[in-house]
Formats: structure tokens, C-alpha cells, sequence
């Protein structure tokens, strides 16, 4: 064999092996992400597990404790540690439990795996707000006592109640929304018993505000029905949860809270202007903050509500260019149907 004819066949041998190991290389990788983006499913499994044995602690404590402010309750769950810790399916996670207002909370997660000696990390997983149980639920036969704490906002607002029978999902019939106060403003300390509405056991009730935004009140004090045309939009204080169907959750425009030392007895604060839903959700769950916004962090930089009035609930202020969820407050209170309610 000449010697161009040996080089050839060593060449072709060397080209075939290095194909060879090319091919045996591409192949360990493709197995390798295959392995990994598996175990990125079974972390992210294992995250959800955390999530929902978090939130199942949380639901024995509400009923456990239920004199406990949900602060309190999240704080129980977490623990002394401030998360939760677990293993499940070879992996661990690592949870937590979010104070998002007065009424809400939300699980945040992450899941781990090894691979190989290699730890595979799932994304962050966080739920929806979550709205505390028994809020604006009815328990006994009762009558509807509503207050206005604060009405000093410059636009003109009505209130309406909204029935939410027992066992309702979303996307059923509801009966019409019933007028507590005609439209008005400046109404502070005004109380209304109506004493016509007689809530049952296991009715949810959910306060809209109804606004209008143009400053005329052109039909002030007067029994308007909520699809009106003066209104210029709601503010609903419940909203259906589209992540489960049978639940509801707090309305973005809304913060409702629970009297510390009254069960049975809510403060609702309602925000009439218009902000994005980050801006809102901050400032439920961080308090105020400085009047500046940091669009990079998406915080006014709150660091929580510390902050009391004389009856427990979180102290509100009034800003301009902000949330502030001080525009209209009202108070709801369930009386026993027994009880006078002129008294």
C-alpha cells in the first residue's frame, strides 16, 4: 500500500473515531438535560408539597386558634425558624407562609433534588392571596349593622351588599345587590340598621362601593340600583378566586380586616383611585413606605403595618398620589336577630 493511501485510511480512521466520540459526547449531554429538566419536575413536585402542607397547617391553626389574628397564625406556622423544612420524594423543601393584608396570606416554596451530586433547584412557587376563614361569613341568624368610619374622599360613593349563599361557585346566578347607603360623600360616623335584611347562617357578605369619579353627585341621596349609569365603576371587597372556584378572595381596591377585640366585626377600607396591581398589593402587605416608588424592587419600602387606632385596626393616612385605602371605610357588625338593633 503507498504511503498517500496509508495516510487516507489513517485519516478516515481518526475522522470515524472523532465522530464516534462526538456522537457519544452529544449523546451523554442530551441524556444529562433530559435527567435534569426531570428533576426540575420532581423539585418543583416537591415545592407544591411544601406549599400545601404549609397551607394545610395553617387551616388546623385558624380552627384551633380562632381568636388568633391571621398575623398570628402565620407566624405559628412558620415556626420558630420563620419557614418550614421538609423532605419528600428524595428532595427537601423549604417554605413560607406571607402576611399579603389584613385578611390574606399566601405560601411561597422551593424544591430541591439531587441529581448526580448536582442540586436542581425548582422556581420560586407562590399562591394567589388567600383570604382568611369565617371573613364576612354569617354564623347565626342576623341583622346588618354598617358604619362609615372615614368618608371624606371628593368623589360621591354608594355601598351595596352582595349575598353570597353557602356552597355558591363562581359563575352562578347571585341576587341583585342591595343598596346600604345612597350615594354621598363626607358621610363620617353615618350608621345604617336596615333593618329589612335578615342575613342566614352561611352567607357570605361582600360590600361594593360603587363610585362616581366626576365630583357631581348629581343623584345624591337617592335609591339608585348598582348598574346605574352616574357610576363610573365598583370596588368589590370580595372577588371570586379563579384558582378554586369555591372560594373567594379580597378584592385588589379593598382591605378588609377583622376587629381585633370584636369577632364578628370587620372593618372594611376601600381605595377609590386608580393604581397598578403592584402598587396595591405592596401596600397591603407592607404598609405605606415613602411616597416614591421603586419601580426596580416594586416596593414603596414598607416594612409592615405597626401601626394601631384606638379601635385595633392597622391606622390608616390619607395621600394623594398613592394607595392609601383610607378614601371609604365602613364598618360591618352582625347582630343577633334577637337583639334591638336600635340600641
Amino acid at each position: 500500500m503507498g504511503k498517500v493511501a496509508i495516510l487516507l485510511t489513517v485519516g478516515a480512521m481518526i475522522t470515524g473515531m472523532a465522530l464516534l466520540f462526538q456522537a457519544d459526547s452529544t449523546g451523554v449531554r442530551t441524556d444529562f438535560k433530559q435527567s435534569e429538566r426531570q428533576a426540575q419536575i420532581v423539585a418543583r413536585e416537591i415545592a407544591r408539597t411544601g406549599q400545601n402542607l404549609l397551607l394545610t397547617r395553617a387551616r388546623q391553626l385558624q380552627r384551633q386558634y380562632p381568636d388568633s389574628s391571621l398575623a398570628g397564625i402565620v407566624d405559628l406556622a412558620n415556626g420558630s425558624e420563620g419557614h418550614a423544612v421538609g423532605t419528600y420524594k428524595g428532595g427537601s423543601y423549604d417554605a413560607q407562609l406571607k402576611l399579603t393584608s389584613a385578611s390574606t396570606f399566601s405560601a411561597e416554596a422551593v424544591g430541591t433534588y439531587d441529581l448526580k451530586n448536582h442540586h436542581v433547584e425548582s422556581e420560586r412557587l407562590e399562591t394567589s392571596p388567600i383570604l382568611e376563614e369565617g371573613i364576612l361569613e354569617v354564623l347565626q341568624p342576623s341583622n346588618l349593622r354598617v358604619t362609615f368610619l372615614e368618608s371624606m374622599a371628593g368623589y360621591c360613593s354608594a355601598i351595596y351588599l352582595q349575598r353570597i349563599p353557602s356552597g355558591y361557585v363562581a359563575g352562578d346566578p347571585l341576587p341583585s345587590p342591595e343598596l346600604i347607603f345612597a350615594p354621598g360623600h363626607n358621610r363620617d360616623g353615618s350608621s345604617v340598621e336596615p333593618n329589612n335584611i335578615t342575613l342566614d347562617p352561611g352567607t357570605t357578605m361582600n360590600f361594593i362601593m360603587a363610585v362616581d369619579s366626576d365630583f357631581n353627585c348629581e343623584h345624591e341621596g337617592e335609591t339608585l340600583p348598582i348598574t346605574d349609569p352616574m357610576y363610573d365603576y365598583t370596588r368589590d371587597a370580595l372577588v371570586s378566586d379563579v384558582a378554586d372556584l369555591t372560594q373567594m378572595t379580597e378584592g385588589q381596591y379593598a382591605m378588609i380586616q377583622e376587629n381585633p377585640s370584636n369577632p364578628g366585626v370587620w372593618r372594611i377600607a376601600f381605595e377609590d383611585l386608580f393604581f397598578s396591581d403592584a402598587k396595591l398589593t405592596d401596600t397591603k402587605a407592607n404598609s405605606y413606605g415613602s411616597t416614591s416608588w421603586n419601580s426596580t424592587t416594586q416596593t414603596y419600602g414598607g416594612t409592615g403595618w405597626s401601626q394601631t387606632d384606638g379601635s385595633g385596626y392597622w391606622l390608616l393616612h390619607d395621600y394623594g398620589g398613592k394607595p392609601d385605602f383610607s378614601d371609604q371605610v365602613i364598618e360591618v357588625e352582625l347582630l343577633p336577630v334577637s337583639e334591638n338593633t336600635t340600641s
